[in-house]
């Protein structure tokens, strides 16, 4: 993995996962995975290496444009990629999907009532129970 700062990173079954970042002024659409995450906790000093993963999509448009600053989460045995900002600081409202089983990327369509509750959990993160209300 190159050196890079602000990709995002999750952790899913022993597994870390980064996507994205910049290196230099360029942003990447990369994925990366680090295998054996547990063993640090027996020993810190323990070796691991991270891998690129190679994923693929049916349609190219449902390959993400590289990007950093961006919200990654995990979701059963999905990473959902939202929004960031591109190599041109354009700020990105997009989420894309990536089915950890298959490598595969898809696009998720998302409605302008999906910002209205992504702003209110940006806002206030403890209050995500009240969304009903």
């Amino acid at each position: 993995m190159v050196p890079m700062s602000g990709q995002s990173t999750v952790y899913h079954n022993n597994v870390l996962y980064s996507f994205g970042g910049y290196v230099g002024h360029r942003r990447i659409n990369a994925l990366y995975r680090l295998v054996g995450v547990d063993q640090l906790v027996d020993d810190p000093y323990v070796e691991l290496e991270w891998e690129t993963v190679h994923y693929f999509s049916e349609n190219p448009e449902d390959i993400p444009v590289g990007r950093a600053g961006h919200l990654l989460l995990v979701i059963d045995n999905s990473l959902y990629i939202f929004g960031g900002y591109d190599t041109d600081r354009v700020v990105l409202s997009d989420m894309f999907k990536i089915d950890l089983g298959k490598l595969l990327f898809l696009v998720v369509n998302i409605s302008a009532d999906t910002f209205k509750i992504q702003k209110l959990v940006y806002r206030n993160p403890r209050r995500i129970d009240n969304l009903d209300r």
